[in-house]
């Protein structure tokens, strides 16, 4: 029986047969077949001529836009095998290495942000390998391998191995899309979907390969449209927190928290969202806050309003159990105004409470982190007690607050600000180890990392700031000169990063006293604006405005950096107000970002009516505002079939009653599918359904068992796990040469062929295929 063609030779046919006809659209954009064909065919020869073996993965990291697309055909060219990543998957780049190497090839853009280190040797810029080589290139005619070998690969979350698709698995898949979608040559695919990097854009390059135009909105519809329903950068104003840390004991006049608690009461009453304090030991440097929970108690007795957080805890000198009671305390006696921020800790001295853990403090603190939140949310521990006795502990006061919110304390490093976004929790930073131009791209790195691991909401990235404000900019410069100059000079860790920024590389022990008062003298007022919010109600409110655009949700503002008590107390004053600037912009803004939105819906809606018959993929997001849309019917009528991704039944069902225009749901490895299906539908059509029982035999109609699922869009194997392939890819009830896939999803199989799910206590166990 005749296969068809695999996918390069498809698609290199069609450039052959219509080289001139627009293959990809962008702003104004366009790429023929023949200039498509030629950006493929340059990476292929770059891959080829690396050495990139048949089925070798290639990881792709890339935004959604014409050169991705370029970037997938050429690697399927060269026979190599696509993995689809964001900037967050790019730590566990080892999974998918070809023997003797550590890392595959990646092909990504210049300004790429990860918390990875990526082998220089192995990445490629999409700026340069789309660009044709001078001289001979390597004979692309011929897709090396064979049917069977890897085309694609898809990641199919953590802890789960990767869908492994050869070049056949693919064909059916995309036979399968045909079937569905029933594709028009010459009409249009219209990929309005959120543009992050690990989409595989699987169903656009199907679109190419039917014929059909792939159009991408232009970047600025793509952001109005993520701002819809409260996506994309903060719409409200910066909260506005104060912060403390008291750099020297010794040099404090009159009582010692007086500006503490007088600071968190005028924060209280105008406004302001949270008052922080850390903890630091033994130490003129910020050695009056020894116990956060203490004084955080003592705030909640005169406050009503304002947060009360750790800035930071190092979780690594405690027992999380303990930490976990003090806390609850002050959420009981605030009435659920906690929040906690942890740190690893830096100071020798500090883990004198823990001196054990100071080498592996970092792995310490994660552990004790999901302790601390286990234990508030209610949950059991084991420990030793007394006499030798295994026992069961909870804590007790119970909070008031049902989840702990947390933040990391992140100094520069990219992998923390990673790891916060996975774990759900905010990001506690500041600007001395980094500038607001460097931190950009960091906080994008969190953002992402906080919506692909499902969390609720966008996360928050909290900035401190030391802060002092007046009504003249020099006369500003000259009060905070001396406790600002005096507050660098008593932190070695503040000092270093201040040289560092300047090019002053190296330990500091290096430069005399003198040369370090030279060299911080010099670069005061840099250092006084960069870092800080220091000058007057009107620059105060420009650096609110800078720190905005930078995605952060809160300026926490260090305030007893040395200047007196009534000083810094008269200086809140200003700052209130420019909070209150702040927030009354945020609001005009807010209603100008929902005109955008409309206005890239509308900007959409045009470019679907200039391309013609449409086929639209897209987001959840962009679904909601169609179904709200004032004449839903006519606005649609250019789609053929919208394709949502990230959409429940419901919300699809409501626009397809709105619109009157087939409404598909997108399929994936969380479904158990790649093809897409309708709303009422449990399962795609085309695929075949079983439910099978323990030992991987069907059973009968209306009993219980695992869900399993044969044919176009399921995986053909699983990667480089044996063990699991067995257990999910077992041998056809009727065709020895065919398998199915277990889902893991109980369902039950009625007599009219209808699939039901059924929830289980637990799922039922895989069994082990019998060997063949």
């Amino acid at each position: 029986v005749p296969t068809a063609p695999a996918l390069p030779a498809l698609l290199a046919d069609r450039a052959r047969r219509h080289p001139e006809t627009v293959a990809l659209a962008r702003e104004g954009r366009r790429w023929t077949w023949a200039e498509l064909s030629t950006r493929a065919r340059a990476l292929s020869s770059r891959l080829r001529a690396a050495g990139v073996k048949p089925g070798e993965p290639v990881v792709v990291c890339l935004r959604p836009s014409p050169e991705k697309l370029a970037t997938l055909w050429g690697v399927l060219e060269a026979g190599a095998a696509v993995v689809a990543l964001g900037p967050t998957d790019l730590g566990n780049l080892a999974v998918y290495a070809p023997e003797g190497a550590s890392s595959p090839r990646i092909v990504t853009w210049k300004g790429v942000v990860t918390a990875a280190r990526l082998e220089a040797s192995r990445v490629l810029h999409v700026e340069d390998a789309l660009e044709t080589l001078d001289g001979p290139t390597a004979d692309t005619d011929a897709t090396p391998g064979t049917e069977q070998t890897v085309a694609w690969l898809l990641p199919a979350g953590t802890g789960q191995p990767a869908w492994a698709l050869g070049h056949a698995a693919l064909t059916e898949l995309f036979a399968g899309l045909d079937a569905r979608l029933r594709p028009t040559e010459g009409s249009a695919w219209l990929a309005a979907t959120e543009a992050t990097a690990e989409r595989p854009e699987l169903e656009a390059l199907w679109a190419l390969s039917r014929g059909l135009r792939v159009v991408f909105p232009s970047e600025q519809v793509t952001a109005q449209l993520v701002r819809l329903h409260g996506g994309g950068p903060r719409a409200r104003a910066l909260d506005v927190s104060l912060s403390y840390f008291a750099n020297d004991e010794d040099s404090m006049s009159g009582p010692k928290y007086e500006l503490l608690m007088e600071g968190a009461k005028f924060a209280d009453a105008n406004g302001f969202a949270a008052v922080w304090t850390p903890e630091r030991h033994f130490h003129s440097f910020g050695g009056i806050y020894p116990q956060p929970a203490v004084v955080a108690a003592a705030m909640a007795a005169v406050t009503r309003n304002v947060r009360l957080r750790s800035g930071s805890v190092v979780l690594p000198l405690h027992d999380p159990l303990l930490v976990a009671e003090q806390w609850a305390v002050v959420d009981n006696l605030s009435a659920g105004r906690v929040d906690v921020s942890v740190a690893t800790g830096w100071h020798v001295r500090d883990f004198t409470f823990a001196p054990q853990n100071y080498a592996d403090r970092r792995n310490i603190l994660l552990r004790h982190l999901e302790t601390l939140r286990a234990l508030w949310r209610g949950e059991q521990v084991r420990r030793p007690g007394g006499n030798g006795a295994i026992v069961e502990v909870g804590l007790r006061p119970k909070p008031i607050q049902k989840e702990l919110p947390v933040w990391l304390t992140a100094t520069a490093n990219p992998e923390t600000f990673r790891l916060a976004g996975e774990l759900g929790a905010g990001v506690l930073t500041g600007l001395f180890a980094h500038s607001l131009e460097e931190m950009k791209p960091k906080v994008a790195l969190y953002r992402e990392a906080w919506r692909r691991n499902g969390h609720p909401g966008r996360g928050h990235i909290t900035c401190m700031l030391h802060t002092y404000l007046g009504d003249d900019e020099q006369e500003v410069l000259r009060i905070v000169r001396k406790p600002l100059l005096g507050y660098f000079r008593s932190s070695a860790d503040i000092t270093a990063s201040l040289l560092a920024a300047q090019g002053h590389q190296g330990e500091i022990d290096k430069f005399s006293a003198q040369d370090l008062d030279a060299l911080l003298e010099h670069t005061f007022e840099h250092h006084a604006k960069v870092t800080g919010l220091i000058g007057t109600v009107d620059s105060g409110l420009q650096r609110l405005r800078d720190v905005r655009a930078a995605d952060v949700d809160e300026v926490t503002c260090l305030i007893d950096f040395g200047l007196e008590t009534p000083v810094v107390l008269e200086g809140l004053r200003r700052l209130a107000k420019v909070r209150a600037l702040a927030e009354a912009e945020a609001i005009a803004q807010h209603e100008q970002v929902l005109v955008e939105g409309e206005q890239g819906v509308g900007e959409l809606l045009e470019l679907a009516r200039q391309s013609g018959a449409v086929l639209l993929n897209t987001t959840a997001r962009l679904a909601r505002a169609l179904t709200d849309l004032p004449g839903a019917r006519e606005a649609l009528a250019p789609f053929g079939a919208l394709v949502l991704e990230g959409a429940s039944s419901e919300l699809a069902s409501a626009l397809q009653r709105a619109s009157g225009v087939e409404v598909l749901l997108a399929g994936g490895t969380v479904e158990g599918a790649l093809l897409p299906r309708a709303p009422g539908e449990r399962v795609p059509p085309g695929l075949q359904v079983w439910v099978l029982d323990d030992a991987g035999q069907p059973v009968p109609a209306n009993v219980v068992g695992e869900l399993a699922l044969g044919g176009a869009g399921v995986p053909w194997a699983l990667w480089r796990s044996a063990e699991e392939e067995r257990r999910r890819l077992v041998p056809h009830p009727l065709d020895g040469a065919a398998k199915l896939y277990r889902t893991g999803r109980t369902a039950r199989l009625r007599a009219d062929g209808r699939v039901e799910p059924v929830s289980l206590p637990a799922r039922l166990p895989l069994p082990v295929a019998p060997p063949p």
